[in-house]
């Protein structure tokens, strides 16, 4: 099947976001001089990538380290960060933010098939939610996964989708696209390999230790 589920959430936006400025000196001999407005839009520019790029990667960190830890609770390999995969999770999540829509990708890499779980809140997403909150939305799906040791019920799929994509033994690596529009914050989780393959869960969806 290759991707997984998607979960959308509405929760109430319990902070404001902020935007914080930082001076610099200037050297002695341009302080008379006023900057030219292309100069501090760029300067303003450059400092907004720096601190998104600062921010996605910490996010990503923190999915990382959070599927390891709920895939240490089923005896589940560790993964790790692909940077191809990351591209086209944000890549998506922009496209989701930008349109309003929620719906999964192609779930194709170069003609490779991979797994995806999506989820979206309501807020301020990077400065209220950390990549775990998403990460642990889609593990407490256990709750409706009784299939251990046997194929689940397909018909029940979307009761439990991220749950079992987010634990698949064979899932080696992710990507983690975050993005925000129209008040929602919309997070974009690429696996490869894909998980979720009929005929597969049984081998690949332990119960917790």
């Amino acid at each position: 099947m290759g991707c997984g589920s998607s979960s959308g959430v509405d929760a109430q936006k319990t902070e404001t976001e902020t935007q914080q400025t930082t001076t610099t000196a200037s050297p002695r001999n341009a302080e008379s001089q006023p900057k030219a407005a292309s100069d501090t839009q760029a300067a303003a520019k450059s400092s907004n990538n720096q601190n998104s790029n600062e921010m996605e990667s910490s996010f990503i960190d923190d999915a990382v380290k959070a599927h390891n830890e709920f895939r240490d609770m089923h005896g589940s390999p560790h993964i790790t960060h692909a940077q191809d995969l990351t591209d086209y999770s944000q890549k998506w999540a922009e496209h989701l933010a930008k349109t309003g829509n929620f719906e999964h990708s192609k779930c194709d890499l170069k003609g490779e098939s991979i797994g995806e779980n999506l989820a979206m809140m309501g807020g301020s997403g990077l400065s209220n939610k950390k990549a775990r909150d998403y990460v642990k939305m889609w593990y407490d799906e256990i709750k409706d996964y009784h299939y251990y040791g046997a194929n689940p019920d397909m018909d029940q799929f979307m009761k439990f989708g991220h749950f079992t994509q987010l634990v698949w033994k064979e899932a080696k690596q992710i990507g983690i696209g975050i993005a925000t529009g129209k008040g929602q914050c919309v997070v974009v989780c690429n696996y490869r390999p894909a998980g979720n393959m009929m005929g597969d869960f049984a081998d690949n969806v332990p119960k917790a230790l």
